[in-house]
């Protein structure tokens, strides 16, 4: 057979094109056009209902790593720079965190940064920056409406030998999926959803031909990985969708997919120059951020097809949902376990059948028009390549799984399901749409049940204590799981003084530790726990435990002072520590407070005033600071300037209706002694300051 020449495999390449392009339904009737309108209102209308009850939360659980206790988000316009040029963690944490991975997500933490700017200051009567909340939240909802909207578009063109039943049914399935609440309702998670939305529309744009949609594609894929890396798969999905859909453009499908290749590069540059690589620049040396630490093959594997196993699961019935899934709350397992054995024949069953449609397709020598078949084969092979990051089959993410990792490869599962329905039901998708309540009948019975389910989960995700409260019988042995609600109860108590709840933090906390013995977090925060309740017995256990594990907790060493001083009377022991804790970076004002007045307890003025002066710098309108200092100076010698200080800490708060005498030099140790007994354990002075005004005063009088 005569081998043909170029322009002859041309032509016929145009042929193909021209046959394929004969069996597309033309959507440019007007009736056409209407349907695909009121498909798109109805997607929308659809996430506005499943989703508008979450405009009533406040912030929960990495709300605060992201907002409010991120330095970098906090100063709004000011922190955009720190976020491009930063690990996310370091505006959270103040230095590079040991988490496996990395996090390099500028461009979602910057509209949370603006978002903090216009929105950030409004703060309600329990401290809840409740604007905030709300516009956070208002944000994901419209986001993720409109990506059901962009899902159905891009489905429109890449079925495009389909009508509009196969791309309404999977963006259905997709905004209906309760697996989607962890991300809509937790502020945070807004990464997800930009990330997915915007490499959509780079995909829409690269569908179309010429070099002005290139550009536009490169720019948002950009985008997508800015906003979290996850898309990086992409580059994989995407030829195969050309083998599979438009096999006959296959060349420039590959070309393009090159240039976002370079694209990722750029990002990944970036990443390296920022945040330490890909892979990240730590691996951490706990189980709890990274599960898999010196756990053998054997046990490794099977573990993994058990978690993807129990992900194929929560995409077909997700229920009971969890914010958390880490140690020890799946276990590890082996291959005589069923649930090992289960996972990896299903999955390997599926990827089988998938592969094997794809090769045929790859290999076929005429192009053919797609068939629901391919539909099937292509959502597996997405759901497959999108999960391949977040696995930990590839590396290393630091924790077992998270609902939240399976955003963009659910797109994949509901479309694989669309294709089911529509091969189950015999939808025809040749002919022009109509409506047929047979072929609807999955989704009316499908979108209530997803509603309860999701409107209901939606309200747990409330706040951090009805998540914590709703999801610790769902994984009950989750050392982070009960550490969090412990840590929540334990700041109620801070509030209201509840001391039930202080014995229920201290029971849930100490499961924690039970769970995972080498949990520093737990042994911590279980300290803190103790101190409150004024057992500073066990609380210095605690905290000596920490140090054994993790001898540079800086905020240990803190705490462990205050203990010390406060529960023991050993102020030189307190000092020792205390200095450690600044040391290390756990400085603040009430910490220079503190150590000034314990180093005032053991008569050491210089050093105390030395403490007060960091302590004026950190805060030069805290009037409570002078007062510290003039009954320094006054232990000092020094009248003109103890009277100064007082003076100046009259005009910062006019509420000192301070005498003009200073109390005499016993007094004032006796006052200093109780400054000391009273902000040694008060982790916010401020709580604090009016105890503190009353007992300067009181003396002030006796003398």
């Amino acid at each position: 057979m005569a081998k043909k020449t170029r322009k002859e495999k041309a032509a016929e390449q145009a042929i193909q094109q021209e046959v394929v392009s004969t069996i597309i339904p033309k959507p440019s009737s007007d009736s056409s056009r209407s349907v695909r309108r009121l498909h798109l209102i109805f997607l929308f209308i659809l996430a506005l209902v499943f989703y508008g009850n979450t405009l009533n939360n406040d912030f929960a659980l990495d709300d605060s790593l992201a907002i409010l206790g991120n330095s970098f988000t906090t100063q709004g316009f000011a922190g955009i720079d720190d976020i491009w040029t930063h690990d996310m963690f370091v505006g959270a944490h103040g230095q590079e965190f040991e988490l496996t991975g990395g996090r390099y997500r500028p461009l979602s933490f910057t509209i949370l940064a603006v978002e903090y700017e216009f929105f950030g200051d409004y703060v309600d009567e329990r401290g809840i920056k409740s604007h905030m909340a709300f516009v956070g939240h208002l944000t994901n909802v419209l986001l993720f409406a409109f990506s059901g909207i962009m899902i159905y578009l891009l489905l429109l063109k890449i079925f495009r030998n389909f009508n509009e039943w196969l791309p309404l049914i999977a963006a259905t399935l997709f905004v209906i999926h309760p697996i989607h609440t962890e991300v809509v309702a937790n502020i945070k998670s807004m990464d997800e959803i930009l990330s997915l939305l915007f490499l959509m529309i780079s995909i829409y744009f690269m569908l179309d031909k010429g070099q002005k949609p290139m550009i536009f594609s490169a720019f948002f894929y950009l985008l997508s990985l800015l906003s979290k890396e996850n898309t990086f798969t992409a580059l994989a999905i995407i030829p195969v969708l050309y083998v599979f859909f438009r096999k006959e453009e296959l060349k420039s499908g590959i070309m393009k997919t090159g240039a976002l290749l370079g694209v990722a590069i750029v990002y990944l540059t970036l990443r390296e120059i920022y945040s330490g690589g890909f892979f990240g620049g730590h691996a951490a040396k706990q189980l709890m951020d990274n599960p898999f630490l010196g756990m053998g093959m054997d046990v490794k594997l099977p573990t993994l097809f058990v978690i993807a196993g129990k992900y194929l699961t929560l995409s077909v019935f997700p229920y009971p949902l969890s914010y958390d899934y880490s140690y020890d709350a799946l276990g590890w397992r082996t291959w005589g376990d069923i649930y090992a054995i289960l996972s990896f024949a299903v999955i390997a069953a599926a990827l089988g059948f998938a592969s094997k449609v794809f090769w045929a397709k790859y290999k076929e020598e005429e192009i053919t028009q797609p068939n629901i078949i391919s539909v099937i084969a292509f959502g597996i092979l997405f759901y497959a390549i999108a999960y391949s990051i977040v696995s930990n089959f590839v590396f290393n993410i630091g924790t077992y799984m998270g609902e939240r990792f399976l955003y963009m490869a659910s797109l994949g599962f509901c479309i694989a399901v669309a294709g089911l329905i529509i091969k189950l039901l015999k939808i025809d998708t040749s002919s022009p749409f109509q409506f047929n309540v047979k072929w609807a009948l999955p989704m009316l019975v499908l979108i209530p049940i997803a509603g309860y389910a999701t409107i209901n989960r939606n309200v747990e995700w409330k706040d951090n204590y009805s998540l914590y409260m709703a999801d610790r019988e769902v994984v009950p042995n989750s050392a982070r799981a009960r550490l969090f609600l412990g840590i929540e109860l334990l700041n109620q108590h801070y509030v209201d003084k509840d001391f039930e709840k202080l014995e229920m933090s201290i029971e849930e906390i100490t499961k924690s530790t039970n769970i995972y013995p080498e949990f520093y977090h737990a042994h911590y925060n279980l300290g803190l726990a103790y101190q409150a309740k004024q057992d500073h017995e066990n609380a210095l256990k605690c905290f000596n435990r920490v140090l054994e594990i993790q001898p540079y907790h800086i905020n240990t060493h803190y705490y462990l002072g205050m203990s010390l001083g406060h529960g023991f009377n050993k102020p030189l022991q307190a000092i020792e520590y205390m200095e450690k804790g600044i040391k290390y970076g756990y400085a603040g004002l009430d910490r220079y407070v503190n150590l000034g007045v314990a180093y005032g307890m053991t008569a050491n003025f210089t050093k105390a005033l030395e403490c007060f002066n960091k302590a004026k710098i950190e805060d030069p309108s805290n009037a409570q600071v002078y007062v510290n200092m003039g009954i320094t100076y006054s232990q000092m010698g020094d009248k003109q300037k103890a009277k100064e200080a007082m003076q100046k800490a009259k005009q910062l708060d006019s509420s000192l209706a301070m005498s003009g005498n200073l109390p005499s030099s016993s007094l004032l140790f006796v006052s200093s002694s109780l400054l000391y007994s009273f902000t040694i354990f008060t982790p916010n002075l401020s709580f604090a300051s009016p105890l503190l005004y009353m007992i300067y005063l009181f003396v002030s009088v006796v003398d």
